[in-house]
């Protein structure tokens, strides 16, 4: 089949290096639902595009655009290296390209909707969607066998797999499925018809994680036997999940919801994110850069592991803890916080709504004895007043800032 490509125009770039996250492009008339960068800045992004896969070499800066011989909504991209990845999504498509992303030619079509796709080596890969189906390959997509499972009649949003015998899905009514021989069986571990759980990502062969309705996060350390709530800090519904370790990871959802924790789970700290849109998938390459994509055509990154710099701003040590008044008051969108430190001590420091909802964690790390300022931008609030509380040892402030659009 022939094929056409060209080139998406950059709609708008909002770029802020010094800030949590950034919109690198924003093409208004696209959902996007799916994303998987293979470098710092060669990625393919897919949504509701009828059939088109974007390719990006520039961290998504410019679009090239590649039709894939279907008319579906990608929901699920996968590379399992820098050349060969595959595509899956509406009315059961799976796609694959073995050079980077510039063509993609159908490889299979299952039943029904496939919503994740993953692969343990270069042979060996596995695919879950609507109607509890789980499709296996062993010969790097050429074919896909249906696997058989007790499961309900059920939509799997999320498989992942340890090795190519150790695997967990997860999907509506709460259901966590797991299988130790390649898929052939499957046990059901859980279920309740109140959860929808969105992504499941197993770090290592004990230790996983469940990301989704109304902000839950789960974690197992058991290889899935049990799985205990986290506090997430947030009620938004959670669409992904992404772990880059044990300790180390980022979920995304509704409303422009990101919640970041590097201590497993222990705290999930909410990062600031300039958009209110639903952040539908979110994709790291290192422990510091990352990307995540909207349903509204927003690109968004971080070189930072969405966490702002703090800078110290003075070698003379305060006598005393001291949160000064952040400037300019009022400011539209940027302002800086300053706060002071008389010895080394661990520093959280949030910003919060009048209602007491948390907007962003700005500092959460031990810091040396000094002066120190951050930049705050607030381009996606709304005009009012908001509060900024540092939290130091026994010392705790709160102080008024305002907005003023």
């Amino acid at each position: 089949m022939k094929k056409f490509i060209f080139a998406i125009s950059l709609m708008a770039i909002v770029y802020n290096a010094n800030g949590q996250w950034f919109i690198v492009n924003h093409i208004s008339n696209y959902q996007f639902y799916s994303l998987y960068f293979m470098s710092n800045t060669t990625g393919c992004v897919g949504g509701n595009q009828n059939g088109v896969i974007f390719k990006t070499t520039d961290s998504g800066m410019n679009f090239t655009s590649v039709p894939t011989g279907t008319n579906i909504w990608f929901l699920d991209i996968y590379f399992v290296n820098q050349l060969t990845g595959y595509a899956c999504g509406q009315n059961g498509y799976i796609v694959k390209t073995t050079n980077g992303g510039v063509i993609w030619n159908q490889v299979y079509l299952a039943a029904n909707f496939l919503h994740s796709i993953r692969f343990v080596d270069l042979n060996t890969g596995y695919a879950a969607g609507y109607g509890n189906l789980i499709y296996k390959t062993t010969n790097s997509g050429l074919s896909w066998n249906l696997l058989p499972n007790n499961f309900s009649n059920t939509y799997l949003l999320s498989i992942s797999f340890v090795d190519a015998n150790t695997g967990f899905v997860s999907g509506e009514n709460g259901l966590i499925g797991k299988t130790t021989n390649g898929g052939l069986n499957w046990l059901t571990i859980s279920t309740s018809a109140s959860d929808i759980f969105e992504e499941i990502v197993m770090t290592s062969a004990t230790t996983g994680f469940i990301a989704g309705k109304f902000g839950k996060i789960l974690k197992t350390t058991n290889s899935g036997n049990n799985w205990t709530m986290q506090n997430s800090g947030t009620s938004e519904w959670l669409l992904d999940l992404y772990m880059i370790n044990d300790n180390r990871g980022w979920a995304c959802g509704m409303n422009g919801k990101i919640v970041f924790t590097s201590n497993g789970g222990t705290n999930w700290l909410t990062q600031y994110v300039p958009t209110i849109s639903w952040i539908r998938q979110i994709h790291f390459l290192t422990s510091d850069t990352g990307y995540a994509v909207t349903d509204n055509g927003m690109i968004l990154k971080t070189y930072t592991a969405g966490v702002l710099p703090v800078t110290n701003i003075s070698e003379e040590i305060p006598k005393s803890f001291e949160l000064y008044q952040n400037f300019p008051n009022p400011f539209n969108p940027e302002t800086k916080i300053k706060f002071g430190l008389p010895k080394a001590d661990f520093v959280l420091l949030k910003v919060f709504d009048v209602n007491g909802q948390e907007i962003s964690t700005l500092v959460n790390e031990n810091l040396s004895p000094g002066t120190y300022e951050i930049e705050f931008n607030a381009s996606n609030l709304s005009s009012g007043i908001y509060l900024y509380q540092i939290t130091a040892g026994h010392f705790r402030e709160v102080k008024k800032m305002i907005i003023i659009k």
